[in-house]
């Protein structure tokens, strides 16, 4: 469910990994109810006019986009990070695989990006460290999570200020100090953010009636 949401997040902010990553979580019903009117939605707008039904649940991509994944991988493998951090999303969604999900690769190379300061990874990575995801080979640990966001949040990157505010005003990896999320939360809410300013909006309803 962690993940869907997060996915869900930035595929609505125009990210076309988190969309595809999405419409895997619907096609596979992980994390979410299986429907495969949504996971088309979802692949569509991570693909555009090259989707096509029928490569989803195949073990063979068409030439050219194995060709083209061929070349993101060398990408990566020479350290570039965000191709590093696309590899990591189409490994989880199978994508990268033959079709067959490798979410211990898809942490690897996710981690690989978030290194080299790649804001969307650290973000993606963080979240992973803090949600328990067994299957991404990395064991909970909020309080790295959390450390993981602030890296991404300190980039301006909204996604990552808005988890960051959550995380404060909810206790999850560092104290609980309404403060700093105040601070965050409004730091997303100023790039627009949806999200952020509801949470803005809630918590100033919750003070007037105080």
């Amino acid at each position: 469910a962690a993940a869907a949401e997060w996915y869900r997040k930035a595929a609505e902010q125009g990210d076309r990994e988190a969309a595809a990553g999405l419409g895997s979580l619907y096609a596979d019903g992980r994390g979410v109810a299986r429907d495969a009117a949504q996971a088309e939605k979802w692949y569509r707008k991570a693909y555009g006019d090259s989707y096509d039904e029928r490569l989803f649940g195949t073990s063979a991509l068409p030439d050219d986009e194995q060709a083209a994944l061929n070349d993101l991988r060398a990408q990566a493998e020479r350290g570039n990070a965000e191709a590093q951090y696309m590899l990591g999303a189409l490994y989880e969604n199978g994508i990268a695989n033959n079709g067959n999900r490798d979410s211990a690769q898809a942490a690897a190379w996710i981690r690989k990006s978030a290194e080299q300061g790649y804001a969307k990874a650290q973000l993606a990575f963080g979240l992973m460290l803090a949600g328990d995801l067994a299957k991404y080979g990395v064991e909970k640990d909020e309080a790295q999570g959390a450390a993981w966001l602030r890296k991404a949040a300190d980039q301006g990157n909204a996604d990552a200020q808005y988890w960051l505010g959550r995380f404060y005003a909810q206790g999850h990896g560092v104290e609980k100090d309404r403060d700093q999320a105040r601070l965050w939360y409004g730091k997303a809410a100023e790039q627009g953010h949806a999200e952020a300013q509801e949470a803005l909006r809630d918590w100033e309803t919750h003070e007037q009636e105080k």
